[in-house]
């Protein structure tokens, strides 16, 4: 999926939402952090069903979060369609 990216940067930090994956990932709060609440919710449910497993997913996440560029970050979660929830 090819989606243009604005010039203008976000606003939205990378390692904000490193710290929220990393401490509250479970919860999805790096998602919801990232406007992606259909994506919050999912990994909210999924980590209640799962019993917290999925937190290995976020923290994952989280040092993705620490090693790509900004403007990697803004075009993969912040400005990406909110239909493609982005685990990678």
């Amino acid at each position: 999926m090819d989606y243009q990216t604005p010039r203008v940067p976000s606003g939205k930090s990378k390692v904000v939402a490193g710290v929220l994956a990393l401490f509250l990932g479970g919860l999805g709060a790096h998602y919801f952090y990232c406007g992606k609440t259909k994506g919050g919710i999912i990994m909210l449910i999924v980590t209640l069903v799962l019993c917290g497993i999925p937190m290995i997913l976020a923290f994952v996440q989280a040092i993705m979060f620490f090693v790509i560029s900004q403007e990697e970050f803004d075009r993969k979660w912040v400005y990406s369609p909110s239909e493609s929830i982005p685990f990678f």
